[in-house]
């Protein structure tokens, strides 16, 4: 994959300064894992093909490791133990060898392929036992929602190593001599994924299948109220999925946005808001906001202890958790409500991107750009801003396929230019910005970019989201999640 580094002069003419390749180590991509067909090993590790592509499982560090995406539909998988090497066979007849150490795919014969075996042995799963709420039916798994998942394969490694692969909740993992086994999903309940959240040692994923046309087909889910909130470790352990509809309480999971609040995971979502209990499971939707109800929330965000919602309708804020009714923070000078997009802090002011422009909170009242800065900005009146960041003096906005800057008492002038911009954020003096294909890391010290795009190899056909945590870039795709260590790349 080549990242470029791009400078911009003082007459603003573009040069490549600098290249970089994405080595393996430095990616991880996160999909749908919940049907898996194969399992392949050894002592060392074990290989599970997937719908969202082939995992990697370290036993000796008890971790996954990656997710391999050989770039095409795949026929089937097998190991070799004498090479220590994995053999992919492809749809279209292609073959593969993948390397654990170097991680990176080759190409290989097909006398290669036919020569290794997909290894293991068949174990007796009579009296098996089964984590939390999943439940053991002798050729199926039922999960508390009593959806049946058939057992496709079960396999042992190394004497002990039992896995149970399932139509439906993913792979299951334990001990064949104690007959014990838990769920071992790796990845997410729908690989669009609208909102990535660090929070902590945790991580949270939304999805909102209505935005991809045909996701919902034979899956029996209404369009208006489909999605899921899934949550990981931060070292991509220890999945959960709260699927919509099934989650007394979380009947919409169309999820625009997530945040932490007083101790509670809050979901903005396309009726209403959702507060999510992390210690007991629950959920509890807000429905009744800036009077009327089932109110798309697009944007949350905590300013002066309070939580803000970035609505279809403006801007209502929560002050006590368990309120059943948000008020409006004021009136956008629109008649009917104005979209907002974002929700931006500098220092007591709050700032909002909108479907008309940018506005601020100040005395009571909302304020166009305009008004508070003595200058025309014509780029941020009355016009789409996705989205806004403050960063010292300067702000920072979206206007068109341009990313704007205004300095303290200065013009505005364009920063960059992409193709359908949708959402800016910092990250120490690094501007970060998501468009249609790719991310943009700009520091706004020395005037370089890093673009990371989806055509040098990132899956998926276009961004949805990204997020920022611990020297890593997610960046979430049409296609899934995909992690970047940022070290060597940025100038």
């Amino acid at each position: 994959m080549s990242i470029r580094t791009i400078c911009v002069t003082a007459a603003l003419a573009w040069g490549i300064s600098s290249a970089a390749n994405l080595q393996p180590q430095d990616l991880l991509f996160v999909s749908t894992h919940k049907y898996p067909t194969q399992v392949v090993g050894d002592s060392k590790n074990a290989f599970l093909l997937t719908e969202g592509g082939i995992l990697m499982y370290d036993y000796r560090k008890s971790a996954w490791l990656d997710n391999l995406v050989p770039g095409g539909p795949v026929s089937g998988i097998r190991f070799s133990q004498t090479r220590s090497k994995l053999y992919v066979l492809m749809a279209g007849g292609r073959t593969l060898e993948y390397n654990p150490v170097f991680r990176r795919f080759t190409d290989a014969s097909l006398e290669d392929y036919q020569a290794a075996t997909d290894a293991g042995t068949q174990p007796d799963l009579t009296g098996l036992t089964l984590d939390g709420d999943n439940f053991f039916l002798g050729d199926a798994l039922r999960d508390k929602y009593m959806r049946r998942a058939p057992i496709k394969s079960a396999k042992v490694f190394d004497y002990d190593n039992l896995w149970i692969l399932t139509d439906g909740l993913g792979p299951f993992y334990g001990s064949v001599r104690r007959k014990q086994a838990s769920s071992f999903w790796f990845g997410l309940d729908y690989p669009a994924t609208s909102v990535i959240y660090p929070e902590g040692n945790n991580l949270w994923f939304g999805s909102c299948r209505s935005d991809f046309p045909g996701a919902n087909v034979g899956t029996g889910i209404a369009s208006q109220s489909n999605g899921a909130l899934v949550k990981a470790k931060a070292d991509l352990n220890g999945w959960k999925a709260y699927p919509a509809q099934l989650e007394y309480g979380f009947g919409d999971g169309c999820v625009r946005d997530i945040k932490a609040w007083r101790d509670f995971i809050w979901l903005a979502t396309d009726k209403g808001l959702v507060r999510h209990d992390p210690r007991t499971g629950l959920f509890k939707t807000v429905r009744h906001m800036m009077g009327s109800t089932d109110v798309r929330v697009n944007f949350l965000h905590v300013h002066e202890n309070l939580l803000y919602l970035g609505t279809e309708r403006g801007v209502c804020f929560l002050d006590d958790v368990n309120k059943d009714d948000l008020p409006t923070l004021g009136e956008l000078p629109v008649p009917g409500g104005v979209q907002v997009f974002d929700l931006v802090s500098k220092d007591k002011d709050l700032w909002a991107a909108t479907r008309y422009g940018l506005h601020v909170f100040q005395g009571g009242a909302w304020k166009s750009l305009n008004k508070v800065s003595a200058k025309d900005v014509p780029e941020a009146t009355n016009v789409l801003n996705l989205s806004m960041a403050y960063h010292d003096t300067s702000m920072y906005w979206i206007y068109e396929n341009k990313v704007m800057v205004k300095p303290r008492r200065h013009e505005q002038k364009v920063l960059l230019e992409r193709d359908h911009p949708t959402k800016l954020a910092f990250d120490g003096e690094i501007l970060y910005v998501a468009f249609r294909s790719g991310v943009t890391a700009y520091d706004t010290r020395k005037g370089l970019w890093t673009d990371f795009r989806l055509e040098d190899g990132i899956p998926g056909s276009r961004v949805v989201s990204m997020a920022l945590s611990a020297g890593k870039l997610w960046i979430g795709t049409d296609a899934g999640v995909q992690r970047v260590n940022l070290r060597s790349y940025l100038p």
